[in-house]
């Protein structure tokens, strides 16, 4: 039974490498639909506007729909990370009468980062970013959390503990000085409620 294979992730994961090595492996039988060469073929590659775009819906489901005809398997090599999107090819393929395989490809946000710089046409960190924080929140998450806050406490460190306060009204209680009279400081009384 012929299959439309569904390649899914963030731009730079692996997705079109994979897609030429499986093309490789029976090209008389296979072939790849990849919405950037569509969008290269119309001139409107990275992304076009709203019209534009929906032409490049409608040629990628043309050649979809062409090469199950022609008894080739497809390739769907796009992020088709929107459910929508999967919703689509899961209902074309019943249409046409084949079996439907998703392949995911999942890298860290880093990582993307690192690739997109040395692709041939990088999509920048705005965009890695953007599908990041929406179909990988947790990664995105980590991305952006302090390293050092992570560091093991088996580690030697040359810090001393510390426990830092607000005086004002938390540990201390001015009595009668005004709260910017720092001179006066000496004259506050411990808050007896933190008092142990």
């Amino acid at each position: 039974m012929q299959t439309i294979l569904v390649l899914k992730g963030v731009p730079g994961s692996g997705k079109s490498t994979y897609a030429k090595t499986w093309l490789g492996e029976s090209p008389e039988t296979r072939v790849i639909v990849n919405r950037d060469t569509i969008r290269t073929e119309l001139g409107c590659f990275p992304i076009g506007n709203n019209a534009q775009e929906k032409e490049v819906s409608k040629k990628e489901i043309e050649y979809i729909t062409n090469a199950i005809k022609e008894n080739k398997d497809v390739c769907i090599d796009a992020t088709n990370l929107n459910s929508k999107t999967l919703e689509k090819w899961t209902k074309l393929a019943s249409n046409l009468g084949v079996k439907i395989e998703y392949k995911e490809f999942i890298i860290s946000l880093d990582e993307a980062l690192k690739r997109d710089k040395i692709r041939e046409k990088p999509v920048g960190k705005r965009v890695l970013f953007s599908f990041f924080e929406r179909y990988y929140p947790e990664e995105f998450k980590i991305f952006f959390t302090d390293k050092r806050l992570s560091i093991k406490k088996a580690e030697n460190r040359p810090y001393k503990k510390a426990i830092i306060c607000d005086l004002d009204g938390t540990l201390a209680l001015h009595t009668g000085r005004s709260p910017y009279a720092y001179n006066e400081l000496s004259t506050d009384v411990i808050n007896s409620d933190l008092k142990r």
